[in-house]
């Protein structure tokens, strides 16, 4: 769970966490995140950018990520390193085995700023 004083706004398979205290903005994703899920992902990225926060995509409820998700998690950090904001990606070791398998296999893990827990997060964005 992300930590207290976090609102949850519901969407379709993600949802966008704001911290007012200008802590950091959460994405969790749920569920399977295919090309049906993927336009409310690019959105809630796209929203999370008009923020001053930082962002955390949390992937610790996910249970299937396909290309076009990666596509669109690769298109963000790309835009918020080129912005100059930090942005990293949750994936705890008890996360789907799907998802681990697929950072794992495509090197994702190499090329995106992946953490395991939300310490590492809060301490990968304060740095």
């Amino acid at each position: 769970m992300p930590p207290c004083g976090f609102q949850f706004t519901p969407a379709r398979n993600a949802e966008n966490v704001d911290d007012s205290d200008g802590g950091f903005t959460v994405i969790q994703v749920r569920g399977e995140a295919d090309a049906y899920t993927a336009p409310r992902i690019r959105s809630d990225l796209s929203s999370a950018l008009g923020t001053s926060a930082p962002l955390v995509v949390d992937l610790s409820q996910a249970t299937f990520i396909d290309s076009t998700v990666v596509g669109i998690l690769l298109e963000g950090l790309a835009e918020y390193e080129k912005r100059e904001r930090a942005l990293v990606l949750l994936l705890p070791d008890e996360s789907a085995p799907e998802v681990h398998r697929l950072f794992e296999l495509t090197g994702l893990t190499s090329l995106l700023p992946v953490v395991r827990s939300w310490d590492e997060a809060a301490s990968r964005i304060a740095s």
